[in-house]
């Protein structure tokens, strides 16, 4: 079997070289046995980068359901504290209703209690001149 040119002529002489003579099926199993190594080796690092590939976009949609799942609660967040919110506006003008009108009622109470002392006021001055008429007469 003739490896070509130089290397022919290198190892015309096995005596001279034993180390570089190579029988052309030894060599030729040798290539086939390093094919099949790194063959096997390209597999499994085709397999690890399919396997890696799974496992970034199986975390990819768990993170973007994640994502989905907070963004749900915070829209839930947001819509419960704009309802608190409302009933809260809602709570707080019925509160100054009812405040004006417990000062409208104290003012009115106020008057009237002023106008009927008045009253009292007067009709005992009314009957203590009768009194005195009565009196007098």
């Amino acid at each position: 079997v003739s490896l070509g040119g130089r290397l022919d002529d290198a190892i015309s002489t096995p005596e001279e070289q034993p180390s570089l003579v190579v029988d052309g099926r030894d060599a030729w199993a040798l290539l086939l046995a390093e094919r099949e190594a790194l063959s096997g080796r390209i597999e499994a690092l085709t397999a690890a980068e399919e396997a890696s590939k799974r496992a970034q976009a199986t975390h990819w949609e768990e993170v973007k359901a994640e994502f989905a799942a907070l963004r749900s609660e915070s829209d839930r967040v947001r819509a419960t504290v704009a309802q608190d919110k409302a009933t809260i506006e809602a709570s707080t003008h019925e509160f100054r209703e009812l405040v004006a009108k417990q000062e409208q009622a104290a003012r009115m109470h106020q008057e009237d209690r002023a106008r009927l002392e008045a009253e009292v006021s007067e009709a005992r001055r009314a009957l203590h001149e009768e009194r005195s008429e009565f009196e007098v007469t």
